[in-house]
């Protein structure tokens, strides 16, 4: 009944779904005394048999998710600027991260799956060897295991934007680790491009802008380090 109610204020009450609902206020009825009848059902009779409730069933379209394009292997960097990072000698160092694979949530939400390594600004890879030579920043350790993969949310082309990458080159070549969340990727590391405000910060510690994530990065290369020679 509430579903035709809401429909035929639009005028896209089909026949079917009005004889539905009159059938339902008819059980309704059967349950009260016609004296008690309620307010709300004789309002939804009136409306529902009313002509001008009745029109063609429409469809609206689904909503499109948004997909950023990026193929297995794509390779992104970023300049890393928070405090946390000047702290841990990183300052000016760049994070790089490598698609590795994607999956869609419940809500049907594409997530990119990424592995992550760090390098000097200076000495960007140039090709997969390189890269791989790298090693692995894990993103979390679970009963003594590290767990490498971690995952981006980019659900629109600001948020995509928020994470500033800038893209480096295409190494699909390269071994994925196996850690677990091969397995199920909804528990690879969620990584966050929200932007923390650099006027946030004592002006003398003169912080640009920066995306959260880039904190997470500095927690865990802190507690971690960088892992080579990485099983896959």
């Amino acid at each position: 009944m509430a579903l035709a109610y809401a429909l035929c204020k639009k005028s896209e009450l089909t026949p079917e779904l009005q004889q539905q609902a009159i059938n339902a206020a008819l059980q309704l009825r059967d349950y009260r005394d016609e004296n008690a009848t309620s307010t709300f059902i004789l309002t939804v009779e009136k409306a529902i048999t009313a002509p001008e409730a009745i029109g063609s069933e429409v469809t609206y379209p689904q909503k499109k998710q948004y997909d950023p394009g990026w193929k297995i292997g794509d390779t992104f960097s970023h300049r890393l600027t928070t405090p946390n990072s000047r702290n841990l000698g990183l300052s000016g160092s760049l994070v790089l991260l490598r698609k590795i694979g994607s999956y869609q949530d419940a809500e049907g939400n594409l997530k990119q799956i990424v592995c992550l390594t760090l390098c000097a600004a200076d000495c960007i890879p140039k090709d997969s060897e390189e890269l791989n030579a790298l090693g692995l920043l894990p993103m979390m350790k679970d009963n003594g295991h590290y767990k490498y993969w971690g995952q981006l949310s980019l659900t629109s082309k600001r948020k995509e934007k928020s994470f500033a990458f800038e893209q480096n080159g295409n190494y699909p070549s390269i071994p994925i680790p196996k850690d677990g969340c091969d397995k199920d990727p909804r528990l690879a590391r969620p990584l966050f491009g929200t932007i923390v405000k650099g006027s946030s910060y004592p002006a003398s510690l003169e912080v640009e802008d920066y995306p959260c994530y880039e904190d997470d990065i500095c927690l865990c290369y802190r507690m971690f380090g960088v892992k080579k020679g990485i099983d896959s």
